[in-house]
């Protein structure tokens, strides 16, 4: 039987899924770690579109922070000093976030409400706001024991965006790895029903590389849903629904293949 490489077995799973029928002899192993490298491959444009939005999102705070109309404070002995009587806002865009800085207590946790998150910042402690949830008031001894103004605040945002840029992209490829041999679960269910109602015999083995196989067209297709920021609500059923017709379609052909010639 014709050998066939990574390369090929990549396209020919994805755009002819009938020829996963010639290297289904493959080893377990093999197909394991084809899956697996071909999930991680597939991931890394998304990953490291996370790590840039994370970025973007540091860049953004460290001019937010810098700018004139941020008041200057200093954080002590778990005391916020603000230096400032005026209350400062800021709200980004949709009602996704809402940051108060009040050192008059003018504000409560009540002014957040409507924002996916919002923070609340007095001198005593910060009052941490999720839309749905109980708002959650930390003490600044609870954050850190150092002491913060806001030159050390940009500094550490600096030094803090390559690690958990890094922290994000690895983060994100191993979940990516982890959720696919759970997907592969999903895979076999629907390779053993439908072999089962096509009264079609294949050894265990032979139906679980079939069903990982099989998977790396429906995982390409969510991944550039997911790489085009489309709602990721039916992004595991998409999979399931993809996945099931090519693994339909190629019993579809082994039926066809076996049936007797007349």
């Amino acid at each position: 039987m014709k050998k066939y490489n990574y390369i090929q077995k990549a396209y020919y799973s994805v755009l002819q899924p009938i020829k996963i029928l010639e290297f289904i002899s493959d080893n377990t192993t093999k197909a394991i770690l084809f899956i697996a490298l071909f999930s991680f491959i597939i991931s890394m444009p998304y990953a490291f579109t996370l790590a840039s939005q994370f970025n973007s999102g540091i860049d953004e705070a460290k001019n937010v922070i810098s700018s004139e109309d941020f008041p200057d404070f200093n954080l002590v002995n778990g005391k916020l000093n603000i230096l400032s009587d005026k209350p400062y806002i800021y709200t980004i865009e949709d009602k996704v976030v809402k940051i108060i800085i009040d050192s008059s207590s003018t504000f409560t946790f009540n002014d957040l409400a409507g924002y996916a998150i919002g923070y609340l910042i007095t001198p005593n402690n910060i009052v941490n706001s999720r839309l749905g949830q109980t708002p959650v008031t930390l003490n600044y001894s609870e954050i850190t024991d150092s002491p913060i103004d806001k030159a050390s605040l940009i500094k550490f945002l600096d030094s803090f965006k390559p690690v958990f840029s890094g922290i994000i992209i690895v983060g994100y490829l191993l979940m990516a790895i982890m959720t696919t041999f759970i997907k592969s679960m999903l895979s076999y269910l629907i390779v053993s029903f439908t072999k089962a109602t096509s009264k079609i015999l294949l050894l265990p083995a032979q139906s679980y590389k079939l069903a990982l196989y099989s998977m790396a067209g429906p995982l390409l297709f969510v991944e550039i849903i997911r790489f085009l920021n489309i709602s990721s609500a039916y992004h595991l059923a998409i999979f399931v629904f993809v996945n099931g017709l090519i693994i339909n379609r190629i019993f579809i052909y082994i039926k066809k293949i076996m049936a007797p010639s007349h």
